[in-house]
């Protein structure tokens, strides 16, 4: 028998415009980021016009207020310096952000909305940077190191960050620079090397106990566009050497499905458009496990008068490491609320979980959707079962019971539910 459950899975960001979460109340100063093809406006207050400036190279930002237009996301001010923000991508406000959060959610929706609006583009969540001219696509799974990679490359003369989170790709392969600064998670490892952190206090702007922006690091304004070179895939083993492994094209197409963050019409339109931007285009894997060997060697193999110069070692193919362990089934009577600074967005029958400056969004399917919305009173597994059992009668009580157990357990593995 089928479970009603499935495991929580991980995914990106895809999200299409809803609901809302609210967009009513006292407006605060309103400000129109003029960028062509997106008539909505965002609303936040004037303390927060500087920092948002300062994450953002190319931007047209215009305080000018629009009654008609659409507002895209609402940024309100709480007490003790704190916000709230409302967005058309949320189901319910985000409460309790300190100014850097507040930022990045507001700065992630800019990112989905743009993408959405621009005709023939989707949005990849990847980074991506110009390594002696030639536009290299990063991506991989959780905590793959990408951000801190695009970070580091900020550094090196002669490269030009395109992106750290969402990089708008059009079907023929031109990509397109958001133009926003990339953003670090703080404080950095101990092991990081003294350069590079004398890189990051130099140029760290606007910042809170969680993340920061390289508001002063390098990279290519709003609207630049290059066509990408190369796509390569990160995977941080531990102890392992940097270098470079063959990848086969079937999964350098199911890594671009995959991190798309934009709707696509079909999914035979998914695979067209995946295999356009794939075909023919150097695919790589790269093993590492120390940040400066890594960066050396994207480097070493893109920065050169030649790409991929003869005597770079390239390995041959690899299999992917093994999915991380699932959480443990949790104590049924233990009580979990939701923890803060989580929302639900929505996109169809799916839900995500999303926090600001986390590496990813969280999929639920609709009955794991539920299960949230029942999460917003405090519940243990044995509650959650028994609620459930309505709903699935010929479901034993059993199987409910450890599909909740298991569910809370993935839940707290993330960070997304508290003990009570």
């Amino acid at each position: 028998m089928a479970h009603p459950v499935r495991r929580l899975t991980m995914a990106r960001r895809l999200s299409a415009p809803g609901r809302g979460a609210g967009l009513r109340g006292a407006a605060p100063v309103p400000l129109r980021i003029g960028f062509a093809g997106l008539n909505r406006q965002i609303l936040l207050p004037p303390e927060l016009l500087e920092p948002l400036r300062s994450c953002l190279t190319g931007w047209q930002i215009t305080p000018a207020p629009q009654p008609n237009a659409e507002v895209l996301c609402r940024i309100e001010p709480e007490r003790g310096g704190l916000y709230r923000i409302r967005s058309v991508y949320f189901e319910t406000p985000m409460e309790g952000l300190p100014a850097a959060s507040a930022i990045c959610a507001l700065l992630a929706d800019v990112s989905q909305a743009w993408c959405e609006a621009a005709p023939r583009t989707l949005g990849l969540h990847c980074g991506a940077a110009q390594i002696g001219g030639r536009l290299v696509v990063l991506t991989g799974l959780a905590r793959s190191g990408k951000s801190t990679i695009c970070a580091r490359l900020c550094a090196e003369p002669g490269v030009e960050l395109f992106c750290d989170d969402v990089l708008p790709l059009r079907s023929d392969g031109q990509a397109t620079a958001l133009g926003i600064a990339p953003r670090l998670r703080l404080p950095l490892p101990a092991r990081v090397d003294p350069g590079f952190r004398r890189f990051v206090a130099d140029h760290l702007g606007l910042r809170d106990d969680l993340y920061g922006y390289l508001s002063g690091a390098r990279r290519a304004p709003h609207g630049q566009q290059a066509p990408i070179a190369a796509l390569v895939l990160l995977d941080r083993r531990d102890g392992q050497a940097a270098r470079l492994h063959r990848m086969d094209p079937a999964e350098a197409l199911h890594r671009m499905l995959v991190q798309t963050i934009t709707d696509l019409d079909s999914g035979a339109a998914a695979f067209r458009t995946g295999l356009r931007l794939t075909q023919g285009l150097p695919a790589f894997r790269m093993v590492y496990s120390d940040l400066e060997e890594a960066v050396a060697l994207l480097l070493s193999a893109f920065g050169g008068a030649v790409a991929l110069p003869p005597g770079l070692d390239i390995g041959p193919e690899i299999a992917a490491p093994p999915p991380e362990p699932a959480g443990p089934p949790v104590d049924p009577t233990q009580v979990f609320r939701r923890a803060g600074r989580v929302t639900l967005r929505q996109h169809g029958a799916d839900a995500f979980l999303w926090r600001p400056g986390a590496p990813m969004l969280y999929r639920l399917n609709p009955v794991a959707a539920a299960v949230w919305t029942l999460l917003e009173l405090p519940a243990s597994s044995a509650d959650l079962a028994a609620a459930l059992a309505e709903y699935f009668p010929d479901v034993p009580g059993a199987v409910l019971l450890s599909d909740m157990r298991h569910l809370l357990g993935d839940l707290a593995q993330e960070g997304l539910v508290a003990r009570q």
